[in-house]
């Protein structure tokens, strides 16, 4: 039975490939398909890689919750300015 491999060999370019995320990731390791240290040399590659894309996506959710938490602050802070006469007249 065939086992099933996480990364996809692109025989034109002699390379493998992984798509994520909407995106395709390449590893130029091994000669062939069946080069089995090139391969683990790309699937450790890959690893690295998609732990350092999926740390850097946590970052940016905890930066874009701050924006929007401060957005929220300013939009209700001018809602409470033009109730309250404050601010610059229009």
């Amino acid at each position: 039975m065939a086992r099933k491999l996480e990364l996809t060999w692109d025989k034109s370019k002699k390379r493998w490939k992984k798509f994520y995320k909407g995106r395709q990731y390449y590893f130029p390791f091994g000669e062939n398909k069946t080069d089995t240290e090139g391969y683990k040399l790309a699937l450790d590659a890959w690893k690295k890689k998609k732990l350092e894309l999926d740390t850097d996506r946590q970052q940016n959710k905890s930066h874009r919750r701050e924006y929007e938490r401060a957005v929220r602050t300013r939009q209700e802070l001018a809602l409470w300015c033009r109730q309250n006469g404050e601010g610059r007249s229009s």
